[in-house]
């Protein structure tokens, strides 16, 4: 099946009337403690997510937005983003300009880090002062749901040409997105991606022919399908016969049984006689 599907996928290079690329995402950090202080036992969710950095990227632009306080459940937390572009182990993102529950950060992006990878995670701390509203009563589980916009702008003045490397791990496809406030519409179709799309007509050359069965093999299946059915005729016809004679007793005849006596008791008589003879 799937080398059918992967026959149907072909490549094909898109053009673009944009200079961004798009990906977004959703997640929730949570943390609970499971012992007598809270630094005992703490817990809390891993939260690293990866987006593709293609060639001719030039600037990242990040929004983290996340609800900070839940009277509710009496949620109260204080949360950032982490941003490791080409996963050096650095933190590019800085402290982010942030208005309320939204952070915005800026990352600029040379050339040297180009087809990598930016390691995204959130920080934080968070408490719940009303823990019978939280969904795990037992933990005081406080749950902070947040969404990432991620924005790549690229340089298209030239022609650019993007392939996206898949990664499993916590990542999704970047999607064509808004041009920014630069973009010239003389650079339209510039900016061009190889996707894997689907191709409708490689549906006529599969191969869906059935494998042929051989006469041979056709044979032997009929033969055993007929020893089959001789046995099942001989296992019924055996006990219909079985149930026949249970369901049937002999009956004796009283009158034959007399006469068979009468001629026993004669034999007898008959060699008493010879044996007073000699």
């Amino acid at each position: 099946a799937y080398d059918q599907y992967d026959n149907l996928m072909q490549d094909t290079i898109i053009e673009l009337s944009t200079d961004r690329l798009s990906h977004d995402w959703k997640g929730e950090w949570s943390h609970f403690n499971n012992g007598p202080t809270s630094t005992f036992g703490t817990y809390a969710t891993d939260d690293r997510h990866y987006v593709y950095i293609p060639n001719g990227t030039v600037m990242m632009d990040v929004t983290f937005a996340v609800v900070q306080r839940n009277l509710e459940h009496g949620e109260f937390g204080q949360h950032s983003l982490t941003i490791d572009v080409g996963e050096t182990g650095d933190n590019d993102a800085g402290q982010g300009d942030r208005n309320g529950d939204i952070v915005r950060y800026e990352v600029e992006i040379d050339e040297s880090q180009w087809n990598t990878y930016a390691e995204f995670d959130v920080v934080g701390n968070g408490i719940t002062l009303l823990p019978i509203t939280s969904i795990d009563d037992e933990f005081y589980e406080p749950l902070f749901a947040y969404t990432v916009s991620c924005s790549l702008t690229l340089d298209v003045s030239t022609p650019v040409l993007v392939e996206v490397v898949q990664r499993l791990d916590g990542y999704t496809d970047l999607d064509p997105g808004t041009p920014s406030e630069s973009y010239d519409p003389i650079h339209d179709g510039n900016l061009r991606m190889i996707r894997a799309v689907y191709d409708e007509a490689r549906v006529l050359e599969l191969d869906a022919t059935p494998e042929e069965t051989s006469s041979s093999e056709l044979s032997g299946l009929l033969l055993r399908i007929f020893a089959v059915v001789i046995l099942l005729g001989v296992v019924a016809f055996w006990t219909i016969r079985r149930r026949d004679i249970g369901m049937n007793p002999v009956l004796i005849d009283h009158a034959d049984l007399e006469a068979e006596g009468a001629a026993l008791e004669a034999d007898l008589v008959s060699v008493g006689a010879l044996r007073a003879d000699d």
